[in-house]
């Protein structure tokens, strides 16, 4: 579970952070409201998080227009509007509208899958702890303009990983980052969680030019 927190809270922006972990149990990521539509990566980012916490002085008419649910806080971590539902993490939904299967996906249903990702992604297979000792993976790799903007695209990924709590190996050679993804729960074949993991993956290659 996600908590991002709009970092406009200044100095006070650590210890609301730190009230957040300690009342919900959650990872928090920090991140800077703008005054219009953030970028496809940030969005993407906040579209996964159960709550995202933003200060009174900080624009929010788009997240309201993303559908994202939202508090208002003060700095000392008083609510002062809560849009979109009451602040109860333990009871909030999860990100995703439909529960995702976990048992292994088909033929026809992975091809159908993977018409709807970017030419990026393919399917590999290797080796493993899977069924038969097999394991199958999503795998695409992303080039970037520099080693740091490579570094950051990764963390972004694992940022992205942690709100859907789906874990893939992430490579960063240089200006490149590949990414591996499988299922364990489905003895590391793949799955509809894989699908919507890598095509959350392509709106934030989208978003940071990789």
């Amino acid at each position: 579970m996600l908590i991002a927190v709009d970092g406009t809270y200044g100095a006070e922006a650590p210890l609301l952070a730190a009230r957040l972990r300690l009342a919900f149990g959650a990872a928090v990521q920090p991140f800077v409201a703008p005054t219009e539509a953030p970028d496809p990566g940030l969005a993407a980012v906040l579209e996964l998080c159960p709550l995202v916490v933003v200060a009174p002085s900080a624009p929010t008419p788009w997240l309201t227009e993303l559908g994202v649910r939202h508090v208002i806080v003060d700095a000392v971590g008083e609510a002062v509007a809560i849009v979109g539902g009451a602040l109860d993490l333990a009871a909030a939904p999860a990100p995703s509208k439909k529960p995702l299967r976990v048992s292994p996906l088909d033929a026809g249903s992975l091809a159908e899958g993977l018409r709807g990702l970017g030419e990026a992604w393919g399917v590999e297979m290797a080796n493993g702890t899977g069924i038969a000792g097999v394991k199958v993976e999503l795998v695409a790799s992303f080039r970037c303009d520099g080693y740091a903007q490579a570094a950051d695209f990764a963390h972004a990924v694992a940022v992205l990983a942690e709100a859907q709590n789906h874990h893939p190996t992430l490579i960063h050679d240089w200006r490149t980052v590949t990414v591996r993804v499988a299922t364990g729960e489905a003895g590391q074949r793949l799955t509809e969680r894989d699908l919507r993991f890598a095509a959350a993956v392509d709106r934030l290659a989208a978003g940071t030019g990789a």
